[in-house]
């Protein structure tokens, strides 16, 4: 009998081969069982990226030019009518904002209408003037609270956000106190234990895949069927050694041990080695199926799917929310554009306060 390695005696009335074997069963069908899952859940998200395409998106589109609207509307009504309290003033101030980061947070809006942008100028300017250097001495001091002086006289008042965040992390990584800091060295720490588990998790794929590399090699079978059969086995075995995916590569010698009376019979050095592999690859196939929604392939969708994915319902009731907005806002504009446009635009920030009080304090209580 030709086998390349031998199976392991026992007395006992189950070896400890065959318990190995038990496990390595029962890890396969459990790895089979998730990438049916896997699938399924691949067609249930293509199904709600389907559905957000053929009816949501075109009813978000309708809400974010409603919104524009509203913006112009009532930054006219600010400028144009007369007789709003100071908190009144800032309350309308504070609504037009909170529409245009909605405008600008928007994922399907590729050009920010220029208007909008000069509203959003115009009501920041004074805001952003006041408070910039406040902001650039608050950050200093709170890297000299952990003993860093930090160079910020490069940052402008008319630098974005993102260019501000930039500059300041710039300017930390070369300061001569950061490079002595923890910060580096726990971020080191990091990065060498996650190095530490790939070299590990790679070192056990390599070695199986040695063993099976010798088996599948088509240069040592003399039968032109086998080793035609042996070409397109060492192919996907290469293809699944470069892709790390280890449920492959077991596959492929256990469908060549069904097939071949002759194969060899598994070692239980060997098994522990797959059970051990198996088990890791367990564990991220069951991540990777949890976080498939947050793929960028749907991206446009995962903002309706708070830490887990919910299924086409969770979209079902968020297009008729959307379509609630819509016709509130359009009400709201047809109102703002009417002669009783004070008095309606009054009751919107009345609401409005209200609302802002009442999240305030909710927060406040809950944390």
């Amino acid at each position: 009998m030709n086998t390349t390695y031998k199976m392991i005696k026992s007395k006992s009335p189950l070896s400890l081969l065959d318990k190995e074997q038990i496990t390595f069963n029962k890890l396969k069908k459990t790895l089979e069982s998730l990438q049916k899952k896997e699938n399924f859940r691949i067609k249930e998200l293509d199904l709600c990226l389907e559905f957000y395409n053929h009816n949501i998106h075109k009813e978000e589109l309708e809400v974010l030019n409603a919104i524009i609207e509203r913006v112009k509307v009532t930054y006219t009504l600010l400028q144009t009518i007369k007789g709003f309290s100071k908190w009144e003033l800032s309350a309308i101030n504070n609504l037009i904002l909170d529409d245009i980061n909605a405008i600008y947070d928007s994922l399907y809006l590729q050009h920010v209408p220029k208007e909008i942008y000069e509203i959003h100028e115009d009501l920041t300017k004074d805001f952003r003037k006041k408070n910039f250097e406040d902001k650039i001495n608050e950050i200093k001091k709170t890297f000299n609270e952990d003993g860093i002086d930090i160079d910020l006289s490069h940052i402008k008042s008319t630098d974005s956000d993102e260019e501000i965040a930039k500059k300041i992390f710039e300017s930390f990584i070369n300061s001569d106190e950061a490079k002595k800091s923890s910060f580096f060295k726990k971020r080191n720490n990091f990065f060498e234990k996650e190095i530490e588990k790939k070299r590990i998790k790679n070192k056990d794929i390599q070695t199986i895949y040695k063993q099976l590399a010798k088996i599948f090699h088509p240069d040592l079978e003399i039968d032109p069927e086998k080793k035609l059969e042996k070409e397109e086995l060492m192919k996907k075995l290469t293809t699944a050694y470069n892709t790390g995916d280890f449920y492959t590569i077991t596959a492929l010698e256990m469908e060549w041990i069904y097939k071949d009376k002759n194969a060899i019979i598994t070692s239980l050095s060997k098994l522990r080695l797959y059970n051990k592999t198996l088990k890791k690859q367990i564990n991220e196939f069951n991540k990777k199926i949890n976080l498939l929604f947050l793929n960028q392939n749907y991206y446009c969708i995962r903002n309706f799917f708070e830490n887990q994915f919910t299924g086409i319902k969770t979209l079902h009731f968020s297009l008729k929310k959307i379509k609630e907005q819509k016709n509130e806002i359009k009400k709201l504009n047809s109102g703002l554009k009417s002669p009783n446009a004070k008095s309606i635009l009054k009751s919107v920030v009345r609401k409005f306060v209200l609302y802002d009080k009442m999240k305030q304090n909710f927060d406040n209580n809950f944390f």
